[in-house]
């Protein structure tokens, strides 16, 4: 059984006042990621880790905070179909062919039946263009299949669950539009700046998609919620912002560049910052 499935009978919240005290606990941990070092989003873990049977101090280290969105590691939902009894014995994996082709099937018999369920996925239908694609294809597609295979065959598991491969591999709709993708129309340019057209062409208007400043804008907001390194990697790796960077010129670009490294310099001055109060200690001790 996976680690995240053990937790000590000590660990397990038996009421709202126990589970109050032992979010507050973890609210003090600074071994937890930072945006769990409150006692309102720690009860939430809290109360993941009750319903899925597992150590809520382990499930911490597997979520992530995007934008305000509390999302959870692949690893995670795999542990809790497993744990949390929903199947009977573990879930399985047969890959085949290569390239695009290749396949995943999982597999797992449900509670109570003899036959397993399957889902069967094709790198080509779920590959995005997040670098973790290119460097481990054969796990992504791991997270992937074992997601669509819950969502399908035991939907309870994952009631109220993202994950951080659904928000990585899904486009977000703040980055959408005519200004970023593909070719621009004849009145994009006005768009952006503002300008009217004179009557000239007889045709539906187009939906309008946000201009570059309402896309640095957005950006701004989603990569101002990053608390970590590897947060503000997932936001310049994401299909938008991939597309965004090689579609901007000039100004626009250099604004671009400028957001994603003002963001990952300040999260690492704040996990330096949060590491100096342990240096202090260990020097005292020396």
């Amino acid at each position: 059984m996976n680690a995240l499935t053990k937790p000590s009978q000590g660990l397990i919240p038996h009421n709202m006042h126990e589970a109050v005290q032992l979010a507050e606990l973890m609210a003090r941990g600074k071994m937890l990621p930072p945006h769990l070092q409150n006692t309102g989003d720690s009860l939430m873990i809290v109360e993941q880790a009750m319903r899925w049977n597992m150590s809520p101090f382990a499930l911490a280290q597997n979520t992530f905070n995007i934008k305000g969105k509390l999302l959870y590691a692949g690893a995670a939902v795999h542990a809790a179909i497993e744990g949390i009894g929903a199947i009977s014995g573990l879930i399985n994996y047969t890959f085949k062919g290569e390239g695009l082709e290749r396949t995943i099937t999982v597999s797992a018999t449900r509670k109570g039946e003899t036959e397993p369920k399957t889902v069967e996925v094709k790198l080509k239908d779920a590959i995005t263009e997040n670098q973790q694609w290119k460097k481990q294809p054969d796990q992504q597609l791991c997270y992937h299949a074992v997601r669509v295979w819950a969502r399908r065959w035991t939907p309870g598991v994952l009631l109220g669950v993202h994950t951080i491969e659904e928000w990585q591999d899904q486009p977000k709709e703040i980055f959408a539009g005519q200004t970023i993708d593909a070719e621009p129309t004849p009145l994009s340019t006005a768009e952006i700046i503002g300008d009217t057209i004179p009557d000239r062409v007889m045709e539906p208007p187009k939906p309008k998609g946000p201009t570059i400043r309402q896309y640095l804008d957005k950006l701004h907001d989603t990569l101002s919620a990053c608390h970590t390194e590897w947060e503000v990697d997932a936001v310049a790796q994401s299909e938008d912002v991939t597309k965004a960077v090689a579609s901007f010129k000039g100004q626009a670009l250099d604004d671009l560049n400028a957001l994603l490294a003002e963001a990952l310099e300040r999260v690492r001055q704040n996990e330096e910052a949060a590491d100096e109060p342990a240096d202090d200690e260990e020097s005292a001790a020396s």
